[in-house]
C-alpha cells in the first residue's frame, strides 16, 4: 500500500503542477504505466479505487481547476483500470481492450472539451478552424461554393466521431506501452486475426434509421456520427484483415514489410476497399477467425 500511495501522491503533484495540461494530449495515456505496472502483482481493490478518486478530489481543491482532475480520472485512471481488469484474465482480447480503452478516453475528451470552453479554449473551435483550412481551396472556387458549404457542415457535424478516431489511437498507445516486449507480438497477432461482431450490423441499421428522423432534434447528427464510427471500425477491421493476408505470403520479412508499406500508401487511392472488406468479413468471416469484438 505504501508504494501505491507514493505513486498516487506523484500523480497529485503532477496535476497540481499542471503537467497533464502541458503535455500533448495524445501522450497523456502514457501516464497509466506506473499504475498498471503496480497492479501486475496486486489486485485492484475498492481501497485503491477510493484512493485514486480521493487524489482527484484533492487535485481539484489544490489546483483550483477542474481540467487537471478530469484529465487524471478520464484519461489516466479509467483507461488504466480497463487495462488492469483485462490483464487479470488468463487470455486478454487486446483488440477489444483497445476499443474499450479508446471509448473511455473518447468520453474523457468530450467531457474535457466541454470544460475547456469555460477557460477560453475549445477543441470544437480548433477542429472547425482545421476543417476550414482543409477546405479552403474548394471555397475559393465559385463553382464549388454550394458543395463547399454542404461538405463543411457535414465535416463539422462529425466532430464527435472524428474525435473517436484520435481516442482509438490513444487507446492503442495506452495498451501498447503497458505491454512487455514479448506481449507486443501477441497484441499484433490478435490485431491481425480479429473480426467485428455481427451485432454491429444491427447498430448500423439503427444509425441509418436515425438519419431519417429529421423531426427529432439531434437524431440525424447522432445517427451520422454513429454510422461514421461504425465505418471507422469496418475500415480498421478490413485494413488489418488485408494486412494479415500479406503476412501469410511465402516472402521474406523485408519483402512483406515493403508490400504492407506500399499497400498503406496506396489506400488513399482506393479508400473504400478496406471498408468493404471489413463489412463483408464481419458477415462471412472469410479468414475463419475466432477472436471477435
Amino acid at each position: 500500500m505504501r508504494i501505491r500511495l507514493i505513486i498516487s501522491i506523484l500523480y497529485l503533484i503532477l496535476g497540481i503542477m499542471s503537467v497533464y495540461t502541458s503535455v500533448m494530449i495524445f501522450f497523456v495515456p502514457m501516464f497509466t504505466v506506473p499504475l498498471v505496472k503496480f497492479h501486475l502483482g496486486s489486485k485492484l481493490t475498492q481501497e485503491y479505487i477510493f484512493l485514486d478518486f480521493t487524489i482527484g478530489l484533492l487535485m481539484y481543491f489544490l489546483s483550483n481547476t477542474l481540467i487537471a482532475p478530469i484529465i487524471y480520472i478520464t484519461l489516466i485512471i479509467m483507461p488504466a483500470y480497463s487495462i488492469i481488469r483485462a490483464q487479470e484474465k488468463k487470455l486478454v482480447n487486446n483488440p477489444s481492450l483497445i476499443l474499450v480503452t479508446g471509448t473511455i478516453i473518447w468520453g474523457g475528451l468530450l467531457l474535457q472539451g466541454q470544460l475547456l470552453v469555460r477557460y477560453g479554449y475549445s477543441y470544437y473551435e480548433e477542429y472547425k478552424i482545421m476543417i476550414e483550412q482543409f477546405l479552403k481551396p474548394i471555397k475559393e472556387d465559385p463553382n464549388y461554393l454550394i458543395f463547399h458549404q454542404g461538405i463543411e457542415e457535414l465535416f463539422i457535424s462529425l466532430y464527435p466521431s472524428t474525435l473517436f478516431m484520435s481516442a482509438l489511437l490513444m487507446g492503442l498507445l495506452a495498451v501498447m506501452v503497458n505491454r512487455r516486449r514479448k506481449q507486443l507480438r501477441l497484441v499484433m497477432d490478435q490485431l491481425l486475426s480479429f473480426r467485428l461482431s455481427k451485432g454491429i450490423l444491427l447498430l448500423a441499421l439503427v444509425a441509418i434509421v436515425m438519419l431519417t428522423m429529421n423531426e427529432i432534434q439531434y437524431a440525424t447528427e447522432v445517427g451520422a456520427n454513429l454510422l461514421f464510427i461504425i465505418f471507422i471500425l469496418f475500415y480498421i477491421s478490413g485494413l488489418f484483415g488485408i494486412i494479415s493476408y500479406v503476412t501469410k505470403l511465402s516472402l521474406s520479412t523485408t519483402t512483406k514489410l515493403v508490400c504492407i508499406v506500399l499497400m498503406v500508401l496506396l489506400l488513399p487511392v482506393v479508400p473504400i476497399l478496406p471498408l468493404l472488406y471489413g463489412f463483408f468479413d464481419t458477415i462471412f468471416n472469410f479468414r475463419r477467425v475466432e477472436l471477435v469484438i
